[in-house]
């Protein structure tokens, strides 16, 4: 089977998309021996190496914020009319690739289109607080106030596109109340994945712990993501103060950076705990897998995510994860059993329920071992490679 792949991001950018993008093409090609043709944006750094079957191709793009995306899509269809080759699937991997309603009608092939989270959505919960005066920076301004012109494009992806995978429970429910109006594609249900292998128990490094001053008695509260404030910054610090008075023998890590970088700051000067906190910034994924490993719980209180990986990261390593009901949280966490779900917004809870992991060691272990079978089960990547190529086999079936 021959496929060709539209992906405005795609590894060394390793965002959500990407990530998506390169696990599916990866998966795909190793176990069902998919021929891919990558179209992704032409960046400075090499491309990770691929599977002999899949071929890269760079495409130019339009380098301002949002309109990338318009861009960089309408750029790789001409691309493809000039490689003139038959392919079997167009796999889209939106939101970052947007197609204008007259370029689905050129791909001379069913295309499924992945709806990673949608530009409404992430804008829902964004504040002008969490606006950095650099590059990134101008892409959240962008995405507050320009996405709305771009949210038709999403919509032509419902109007044309054979298939569009929702990541999420939440996700198709929020594609179908879109109220476009002649929805041709059919909206199926498949869960990004992790992968089990660099995010496993057997990273757990007491060495780490010793160098962020973790006592052998002291528990391990972890915070993985950017430092914005949808990401729930300020949730951490109200539970983290909570807990530090409840318990004195823990602490905190935070790993990423972000506009709320000197808050966190100030705010654990001022509570009193800043003593008892670690930065870590930036670190690579074999770091990151050490931290998810190492910690003995992970607080994910994000107000908005597509599907968000960090709880999946998380169980995959075998710690358990307290989770906001957003994104996919609650399609892979049963709530007292792997990890617990809570309200957005409600730190009380947040800090209960990391306590409860906390207080009891017999409960985390046996909360880490149900997270870790969850991912093996349900939610490695093979699983969902496993439910694209059976999405291929039924489209190229039509034909």
């Amino acid at each position: 089977m021959k496929a060709a792949m539209l992906s405005a991001e795609f590894p060394p950018k390793w965002g959500g998309v990407g990530m998506g993008a390169y696990y599916h093409a990866m998966v795909l090609t190793k176990e069902y021996k998919v021929h891919y043709d990558i179209l992704t944006r032409k960046l400075k750094e090499p491309f990770p190496k691929m599977p002999g079957r899949t071929v890269m191709h760079s495409v130019p793009f339009t380098k301002l914020p949002m309109y990338f995306a318009t861009s960089f899509g309408r750029n790789a269809v001409k691309r493809m009319e000039e490689l003139d080759k038959r392919w079997d699937i167009c796999h889209v991997e939106g939101n970052m690739t947007l197609l204008d309603k007259d370029l689905y009608p050129r791909i001379k092939a069913p295309i499924i289109t992945s709806q990673h989270g949608t530009w409404r959505g992430e804008r829902s919960e964004m504040r002008l607080e969490d606006i950095s005066f650099n590059l990134k920076g101008m892409n959240d301004l962008a995405v507050m106030y320009l996405s709305p012109r771009f949210d038709r494009y999403e919509d032509y992806a419902l109007m044309y596109s054979d298939v569009v995978v929702a990541i999420s429970r939440r996700e198709e429910k929020a594609l179908k109340a879109r109220g476009v109006k002649d929805v041709r594609a059919r909206i199926v249900r498949i869960a990004q994945g992790v992968d089990e292998r660099t995010f496993h128990p057997s990273n757990k490094d007491p060495k780490l712990r010793k160098s962020i001053g973790v006592k052998e008695d002291e528990g391990l509260v972890l915070f993985v993501g950017r430092l914005a404030g949808r990401k729930g910054l300020d949730m951490v610090v109200e539970a983290f103060d909570i807990i530090a008075k409840e318990k004195k023998k823990v602490r905190l890590a935070i790993v990423g950076t972000g506009p709320r970088t000197a808050m966190v700051r100030k705010e654990a000067k001022r509570r009193g705990f800043e003593d008892r906190m670690t930065m870590a910034g930036t670190v690579d994924l074999k770091e990151l897998a050490r931290y998810y490993a190492t910690a003995d719980v992970t607080l994910f209180p994000s107000r908005w995510e597509g599907f968000g990986l960090i709880p999946l990261e998380s169980m995959a390593s075998g710690t358990p994860c307290v989770s906001t009901r957003v994104g996919a949280a609650d399609d892979i966490i049963t709530d007292g059993v792997d990890g617990y779900l809570i309200d957005v917004d409600d730190h009380d809870a947040l800090a209960e329920k990391a306590m409860k992991v906390l207080g009891s060691k017999e409960k985390r272990e046996a909360m880490g071992k149900a997270a870790r079978r969850k991912v093996e089960e349900n939610f490695t990547w093979s699983h969902t490679g496993k439910a694209y190529y059976k999405l291929y086999q039924e489209l190229v079936g039509k034909e």
